[in-house]
């Protein structure tokens, strides 16, 4: 399976090329995606211009210490990536 930097390539490269056809600047657009499992693919994903991840919670039974521990743990796994 592609890592998700992959699949967004094409998306992003048609949303840039449809900004610039409606005379908007691309830049402008803030993009947000699913955080990824590994810190390699977050900063591919920076690279293609992705400024906010969201870490979707894993259940609605979720309480929230568990959702704060796996936010940690997200963090922790995440501390090798460049700002």
């Amino acid at each position: 399976m592609a890592n998700k930097a992959s699949a967004l390539d094409p998306l992003l490269e048609t949303m840039r090329r449809e900004a610039t056809l409606a005379n908007r600047n691309p830049d402008d657009i803030q993009i947000t995606t699913i955080a990824p499992r590994n810190s390699g693919d977050v900063n591919q994903l920076v690279e293609l211009g992705v400024q906010r991840l969201v870490l979707p919670p894993t259940g609605l039974e979720d309480t929230f210490e568990q959702m704060e521990r796996r936010w940690e743990r997200f963090l922790d796994r995440m501390s090798s990536c460049r700002a």
